[in-house]
């Protein structure tokens, strides 16, 4: 392959994906690590793309791949809300009578939360998500356990010793959890470490895991690892995620539902 088709795969695949990583670009396209590399360069210096963390984004991009970037809570609840309320819908269906499920901190949790205001069965919902507590308070078929602990602020969620301590001692039928990226190496992935023990709590807690996130998710790696996906049953993510990246996680076998 000569350089200039090269290229062009390079930024066919970008557009798809919108990030790609190197070690899924040597897969993808049949050149040396070395000459690829010197493809990005050349790439990068026209402005097509930039180089990330462990991979490449397009140029215009590049804020939403900083591994270390996070927005605040307001932001977050608008970006693609619509898609989010769709995923909230289709976790209630893993939602069962006299169920207990941990509720983990997060956006799109927290649309599941205002679901489940309507939910008129016994239930037990224990979260570190503030949001979702209070969205669930007027609810009397519920019992709502508010996993206390460090408030994180612009965030909403409890984190620290005393919630991770917490977390570690509850068992739970069902664990809804966020994350701030997903690929299909790292797995999911958080930008803040103060989040990750209580993460890894409710997943080893659970008998079943579900992860709960809008397709901008997989176009991302943040700072630290989670869990991989070996350790989640489902995911669950709007029809916006691209043909390409729904194929590959479920021909790894993962069982990703699409709303």
């Amino acid at each position: 392959m000569i350089p200039a088709e090269r290229h062009d795969k390079i930024l066919s695949l970008l557009n798809e994906r919108r990030y790609i990583s190197f070690n899924e670009l040597t897969q993808k396209i049949n050149a040396s690590k070395s000459t690829l590399r010197r493809d990005v360069y050349e790439l990068e210096q026209e402005g097509h793309l930039t180089r990330t963390r462990g991979g490449i984004a397009l140029g215009d991009d590049v804020e939403q791949f900083n591994v270390t970037s996070e927005a605040s809570v307001q932001v977050r609840q608008s970006e693609n809300r619509d898609e989010k309320i769709r995923i909230a819908e289709a976790a209630m269906r893993f939602i069962h009578p006299n169920d207990t499920i941990f509720l983990d901190s997060g956006t799109t949790t927290y649309e599941l939360a205002v679901k489940l205001k309507e939910y008129h069965h016994s239930l037990m919902v224990a979260s570190s998500d503030l949001s979702s507590a209070m969205a669930l308070s007027d609810n009397e078929d519920l019992e709502i356990i508010v996993i206390g602990g460090k408030l994180r602020k612009r965030h909403n969620s409890m984190i620290g010793y005393f919630s991770d301590n917490i977390i570690s001692q509850m068992h739970a039928d069902t664990a809804f959890i966020s994350t701030d990226a997903v690929d299909s190496e790292k797995g999911l992935m958080a930008f803040s470490l103060d989040e990750v023990t209580g993460k890894k709590a409710m997943i080893q807690g659970a008998r079943e895991v579900i992860l709960l996130c809008d397709h901008t998710k997989f176009s991302r790696i943040a700072f630290v690892t989670i869990s991989s996906l070996e350790e989640i049953d489902h995911i669950i993510t709007g029809r916006e995620l691209d043909d390409h990246t729904h194929s590959y996680f479920t021909e790894m076998g993962i069982d990703v539902i699409l709303v």
